[in-house]
């Protein structure tokens, strides 16, 4: 009996999804987690600022979209299925080992590290879906939503096998089919479900207050990006008064953007509802990519200024907040200081300064315009914060 209960204590089941723990907080292990995540983001980015065309571009969306389905999976797992157990670290460190070496070949992805990039892709998407299957047959309730991810993963680690065999003209059209299986088992659960089963996974998709606090530090892991970018770029071109004044200017970006996010949409929870939850997730993918793509773009402007390129990506940024914020519950949190009734009006408005930048071919003008449109949310917020304090 003694050496049962020692096995369960350092060995044990995936918790229940229903398990709920409000108080629980983000563990160290997690936070490991996702550090390898860093070097994968920054491995894509690196890569796309020598590589600012279309096909570049569409390689970039397609790797991070992967990579961020893959942190996806791992944190909701980690947050519903999670112990403080041997067993959750040593599938912890699995992933981990996984994702670095999906990092290693991120270079030439499309050409001859192809094959090694989606062998390890295959072998952690199969991992991920046996894990998703462990879930299923250690608590029996939860099969009917485990069983779409582990079938699906299965066949996908498959199929991105049998992809280095096809025609090689086709290959970033592979991987982009493949992040359409990572996402299809969330949307399969509720649309084929019935509507006892429906209510019920509107209950299991709520994201916690950690999964939240998790999302959020992923959020400063992309933001990084921008400040590893902004000192690279300066001490590649040397250290003179456009290189610091640069060095100003994108910093000034980063804190805007950090602004923005936290101030405006990081802490709030989703609606409960299916909409609310999938609508919360797409927001929080899409402002994630839109700072990862500025985060290249920060290194090059070192060398070429060129605002035009930075606007797109700023505006779905906003966009995201405008998404996040209308799917989200009244807010009661003491982390939120800013008048947030105002959001979708000040995210439109900078939206529209955007807009007007881009109209403008006088370079320095366009940066002016650039930082009121970053920075408007935060003046006219910080201004409603002092005039009710």
């Amino acid at each position: 009996m003694e050496k049962s209960s020692v096995n369960t204590a350092w060995w044990q089941k995936p918790s229940k999804a229903t398990n709920v723990n409000e108080h629980r907080v983000v563990s160290v292990i997690e936070l490991f987690c996702d550090l390898v995540f860093v070097a994968y983001i920054g491995s894509i980015s690196h890569h796309l600022v020598g590589q600012m065309t279309f096909k570049g571009i569409t390689t970039f969306i397609i790797l991070f979209s992967i990579g961020w389905m893959i942190w996806l999976n791992s944190a909701l797992y980690h947050d519903l299925h999670g112990n403080n157990d041997f067993r959750t670290r040593f599938n912890t460190f699995i992933q981990m080992i996984l994702i670095g070496l999906m990092t290693v070949f991120t270079h030439d992805v499309l050409g001859h590290f192809y094959v090694y990039y989606v062998s390890v892709y295959a072998g952690i998407t199969i991992f991920i879906g046996f894990l998703w299957r462990e879930t299923g047959i250690a608590d029996p309730s939860h099969l009917v939503y485990s069983k779409p991810y582990s079938r699906v993963y299965f066949l996908l680690g498959m199929l991105l096998i049998a992809s280095i065999f096809f025609p090689h003209d086709y290959r970033s059209i592979y991987l982009g089919l493949s992040v359409i299986f990572l996402v299809a088992p969330m949307i399969s659960n509720y649309l084929l479900a019935d509507s006892k089963t429906k209510v019920d996974y509107v209950k299991r998709t709520k994201l916690s207050n950690a999964f939240i606090e998790r999302s959020n530090l992923y959020f400063i892991i992309v933001l990084g990006e921008i400040v590893i970018g902004a000192l690279n770029g300066a001490s590649h071109v040397g250290i003179n008064f456009n290189s610091v004044i640069m060095l100003i200017f994108n910093f000034l970006i980063a804190f805007g953007l950090w602004f923005n996010h936290f101030e405006f949409v990081g802490y709030i929870q989703h609606k409960e509802s299916i909409s609310g939850y999938f609508m919360w997730l797409f927001s929080f993918y899409l402002e994630t990519i839109a700072v990862a793509f500025i985060g290249a773009l920060v290194y090059l402007s070192y060398t070429s200024l060129s605002i035009n390129t930075w606007i797109v990506p700023t505006v779905i940024f906003f966009i995201a907040i405008i998404i996040h914020f209308s799917f989200n519950k009244k807010i009661n949190n003491p982390n939120i200081h800013l008048d947030t009734k105002h959001t979708k009006l000040f995210m439109v408005l900078s939206i529209l300064i955007l807009g007007v930048s881009y109209m403008i071919q006088v370079s320095s003008l366009q940066v002016v315009f650039y930082l009121v449109a970053l920075y408007i949310p935060v003046i006219l917020g910080v201004g409603l914060w002092i005039r009710h304090s």
